[in-house]
C-alpha cells in the first residue's frame, strides 16, 4: 500500500521494497559463508536500480528478472554475488565463470534468525530464534564491486518474510529504495515523501516508533564516507598532475624561450626589411599557437581512445 501511493505521487518514477538480515550461507560440507541476505521483489528493483544487468543469466533476457526455478515451480530461488561462490584470481582478478556457472541450479542453506516484533525491540526478553531457508541457485550477480558482491544474498522477500517475521500478517521491509522521476530535485521529493510517510505511520501502523526509527536519505547521502574518501583521492590526483602540468607549462616555456634566442638573426633580418615588433612577435605566437592546437588535438583523441578502452589497455599491460 505504502510503494502504491508513492508511485502515485508526481516525484517518484518507481519504488520496491527490501528486507534484509544478516545470514550464515552453507555452500557445501565445510563451506560456510558470511553473508547478509535481501528479500527483494526483482522485477520493481531492476525499474528502480537497473538490478537485472548484474545477472550473468537473466541479465542477457529483455524479460523481467525472477527467482522462478526452471523446472521445478515448487522450489525457492535465489542470487548470489559472484565472490560469495567463488574468488578471484590473484594475479589477474578475475574469475572463473565456466566453473561458477557449474553452481547455478544448486541448493543451498540458509540460517538466519526470526525477528522480533517492532514493540519488542527494547525489551530486554525479546529473542531471535534460529531459522533456516533451502533454495536454489538460479543467477549470479556480478555488479563488479568486490565488497558488494562477497556479501549478499537475495531471496523472495515473501520466503524472507517468512522466516524473519512468521507472526506479521502484513508486507514487511526495513528499507524501500525510490526512483525520482526526471528533474525532481531531491529536497523536494524528501519533503514530500516524509509528509507521505507521516499520514501512512497515523492511518496504518498507529505508533509513534516507526517515525523515530525511519530516516529518508538520497544515495548519496547514504554512501557520504565512501563518497568522502573518492574526493580525498581525486584531490590528490589533481595535486599530483597539478604539479606535472606546471612543470610542463616551464618546459615549454623554456623551448620557446630557446628558440627566440636561436632565432636573433632571422628576427634581425626581418626587421631590416622593415617588419614591426608586433609581426615578428606574431610570428612566433601563431608558431606557439599552430603547435598548441595540434598537440592538444591529438591529446584529446588519444585520452578519447584510451578512455574508451581502458580494460583492454590494463588487460595488456598485465
Amino acid at each position: 500500500l505504502l510503494i502504491q501511493r508513492l508511485e502515485q505521487m508526481n516525484a517518484v518514477e518507481a519504488a520496491t521494497a527490501t528486507l534484509s538480515a544478516p545470514s550464515l550461507l552453507h555452500l557445501g560440507k565445510g563451506n560456510v559463508r558470511a553473508v547478509h541476505v535481501w528479500g527483494i521483489e526483482p522485477a520493481r528493483r531492476a525499474k528502480v536500480t537497473g538490478f537485472n544487468k548484474f545477472l550473468r543469466r537473466q541479465g542477457q533476457s529483455d524479460k523481467e528478472p525472477s527467482f522462478d526455478v526452471p523446472g521445478f515451480p515448487e522450489r525457492i530461488g535465489g542470487f548470489v554475488g559472484i565472490a560469495v561462490v567463488a574468488e578471484p584470481d590473484e594475479k589477474t582478478d578475475e574469475y572463473d565463470f565456466a566453473a561458477i556457472e557449474k553452481m547455478i541450479g544448486q541448493q543451498v542453506i540458509l540460517t538466519t534468525g526470526a525477528v522480533p516484533a517492532a514493540q519488542e525491540y527494547e525489551s530486554a526478553a525479546a529473542q531471535v530464534k534460529r531459522r533456516t531457508l533451502k533454495f536454489t541457485i538460479v543467477d549470479i550477480v556480478f555488479t563488479g564491486v568486490y565488497e558488494l558482491d562477497k556479501k549478499f544474498v537475495y531471496l523472495p522477500i515473501e520466503e524472507l518474510q517468512e522466516k524473519l517475521y512468521p507472526n506479521e500478517s502484513g508486507r514487511v521491509a526495513d528499507q524501500i529504495q525510490i526512483k525520482l522521476s526526471p528533474g525532481t530535485r531531491a529536497d523536494v521529493a524528501i519533503a514530500q515523501i516524509w509528509g507521505l510517510w507521516q499520514n501512512f505511520v497515523d492511518e496504518q501502523l498507529d505508533g509513534a516508533w516507526y517515525l523515530r526509527n525511519t530516516d529518508i536519505e538520497t544515495a548519496e547521502q547514504m554512501q557520504n564516507r565512501y563518497i568522502a574518501e573518492l574526493r580525498k583521492q581525486m584531490g590528490v590526483l589533481l595535486l599530483i598532475f597539478g604539479v606535472v602540468s606546471f612543470g610542463v607549462v616551464v618546459l615549454i616555456f623554456c623551448i620557446f624561450y630557446m628558440i627566440v634566442r636561436l632565432k636573433q638573426k632571422d628576427i634581425a633580418i626581418i626587421k631590416s626589411c622593415g617588419a614591426p615588433s608586433s609581426s615578428v612577435a606574431l610570428i612566433f605566437v601563431g608558431f606557439g599557437a599552430c603547435v598548441g592546437m595540434v598537440g592538444s588535438g591529438i591529446g584529446v583523441a588519444v585520452g578519447c581512445v584510451v578512455t574508451k578502452n581502458v580494460n583492454a589497455i590494463e588487460a595488456w599491460v598485465r
